[in-house]
């Protein structure tokens, strides 16, 4: 009887340390665990509330500087798919360096450098657009150049802002655009910046493809 009573003893627990013991080894760091996930979402739910008040606040700011200044969010917002534009495979780095040179800007200009060379390139579609219609544009800047779908024939950006150089063919042809002026080649509608840059219209030949290629210049 003594025996199933001690028998019966040691079935009844472990004893309170036996519990002191899973709260600290277990229980507690699984608590603190909880904790720091829920602060660790609820700092990463700020930090995207506060970008996402930001943008919209800036959304604002060029939505209203384009009914002022007479250009259109969607041209803006286009200067900012650059890389979208040129063909894919070329090991294009849309480091902010890179987006940088796509706009003709030095690789260490300001974030609101960016910002105002994309009002410009906005504005620039707008009075295009006045001339003759096309269903992009794009910026082409030293080191890209356009190509045609064969790619036999290709315009770059003459690098004193002078003009369009031509090369069709393998032949080499200097073709001067006074500065903000624009010309008509191949279909594509040409607007010389003035400083190394063109602005391109193109228009698509298909459902699926463009009159041509921004690509970079190998």
């Amino acid at each position: 009887m003594a025996t199933e009573d001690n028998q019966e003893s040691g079935r009844k627990g472990y004893g309170i340390g036996f519990y002191i013991a899973v709260t600290v080894l277990l229980i507690l760091p699984g608590i603190a665990i909880i904790v720091w996930y829920v602060l660790q979402v609820t700092d990463a739910e700020k930090a995207t509330a506060e970008l996402l008040e930001q943008a919209r606040v800036a959304a604002i700011a060029i939505a209203e500087r384009a009914a002022a200044e007479g250009f259109l969010v969607d041209d803006f917002d286009e200067c900012g798919k650059l890389g979208d534009h040129f063909k894919t495979g070329v090991g294009i780095d849309l480091s902010q360096k890179a987006r940088r040179r796509l706009l003709g800007l030095s690789t260490k200009a300001s974030a609101d450098q960016e910002l105002e060379r994309c009002v410009v390139f906005a504005k620039v579609v707008s009075a295009m657009e006045r001339l003759a219609h096309h269903d992009r544009h794009t910026f082409v800047c030293q080191g890209a150049e356009i190509v045609s779908e064969d790619g036999a024939y290709k315009i770059r950006p003459e690098e004193n802002g002078r003009g369009v150089i031509e090369l069709d063919v393998g032949a080499k042809r200097f073709i001067p655009i006074p500065k903000y002026k624009h010309i008509l080649i191949e279909g594509w509608q040409l607007f010389n910046m003035g400083d190394g840059c063109l602005v391109a219209g193109m228009s698509r030949v298909n459902n699926f493809s463009y009159s041509g290629t921004i690509r970079v210049v190998e």
